[in-house]
């Protein structure tokens, strides 16, 4: 049985025994209202009915309807899941006992399926369909990312009455990723192949080049590198660089008149450090960057730095998230932010990718 975990509520499928817990929270007028095919009064025989049909959709293996029970502190508080799963769309809705309105929870389950939707069920398209009047559903899937695409006159049938509904819709849109190490390091370093598994897991493509480095190591080398690859860099583009890769990055989009969608800096540079790297990392950064243009090449900057950092000094982490007009998410105790610092995994990064994506 599928269980999805929140910190204060877990989704888990229908079963058996939920029918007056369903009783419950539908049986109220102010829930039942925006609901198309919710009847009011809503009866045991209703809830039964429900819970057969979630429960009997759960055992087939083919699926085009799945619902998830809102279990909070062992009660049943509410509904949420998907109907007419086709063709890898489909459509969801939800309830929520009106004792548990504006708590965060309807919001956050939303979040939860829809992400379970997308990244499990491989959906390409997920839409609800809300009555105009319901402006806190609304702001719930606005919240999440849900985009209002049109009015649907005489959508819902409701009492014997035909009403309008505003159609929302996510899409899942694939991006492009290339991660880009630094200097003494290969495509299996660090969290580079973690980071890449991830991000497949979730659809996207993924590129980790290897770039000649320390022997060969120059910008015109690693540029004749990142050429073969420029066909996947565009406006659904990410760079993500460590080290000199974020150095690296920054003199990519300085000189290659390409438009991207982020750029994600972990602990990089863009100075000399007076250490002995300095000698095979003077052609990246022994020059001064035009910081308008790198601007003008990158919708989004995330720099990510640590605060005992053996070779990038904080400030100059803050120097560079100041230069990009960017936010610096700094790490407590992270070192380099690599493996030498127990960073096989990035959690932090992956996170602050997806909700950029």
């Amino acid at each position: 049985m599928q269980v999805i975990k929140s910190k204060s509520f877990i989704l888990r499928q229908y079963r058996e025994g939920d029918e007056t817990a369903v009783l419950r929270y539908m049986n109220d007028r102010d829930v039942s209202k925006y609901l198309s095919s919710a009847p009011y009064p809503y009866k045991i025989k209703d809830a039964k009915e429900w819970v057969k049909k979630c429960v009997r959709a759960g055992r087939r293996k083919k699926k085009k309807f799945l619902s998830f029970a809102i279990e909070l502190n062992g009660k049943v508080v509410g509904g949420i899941g998907f109907d007419s799963i086709e063709r890898r769309e489909a459509e969801i809705g939800y309830a929520l006992g009106k004792k548990y309105w504006n708590k965060g929870i309807a919001s956050e389950a939303l979040k939860l399926v829809t992400d379970f939707g997308l990244e499990q069920l491989k959906l390409k398209r997920i839409t609800a369909h809300v009555f105009p009047q319901n402006k806190a559903s609304s702001r719930i899937l606005e919240k999440n990312g849900y985009k209002l695409e049109g009015l649907l006159k005489g959508h819902h049938s409701k009492n014997g009455k035909l009403s309008d509904a505003l159609l929302y819709a996510k899409n899942h849109k694939s991006m492009n990723f290339i991660i880009i190490h630094g200097v003494y390091a290969n495509p299996e370093s660090n969290w580079f192949s973690w980071l890449k598994k991830e991000l497949e897991s979730k659809g996207h493509k993924v590129i980790v080049p290897k770039f000649p480095t320390p022997l060969g190591q120059s910008l015109e080398s690693w540029s004749r590198v990142i050429k073969k690859y420029e066909s996947n860099v565009g406006g659904e583009t990410a760079l993500i660089g460590h080290s000199l890769g974020a150095a690296f990055i920054l003199s990519y989009l300085e000189g290659s008149g390409k438009r991207i969608k982020a750029a994600f800096l972990v602990a990089g540079f863009h100075k000399l450090l007076a250490s002995p790297y300095d000698e095979i990392n003077k052609s990246f950064v022994g020059g001064k960057f035009d910081w308008e243009k790198i601007k003008n090449s990158c919708r989004n900057f995330f720099v990510f730095a640590s605060d005992n950092d053996q070779y990038i000094p904080l400030d100059l982490s803050k120097e560079l998230a100041q230069n990009l007009g960017a936010k610096l998410k700094v790490i407590h105790k992270g070192g380099h932010l690599n493996m030498q610092a127990g960073y096989s995994k990035f959690p932090d990064l992956l996170d602050c990718i997806l909700g950029a994506a």
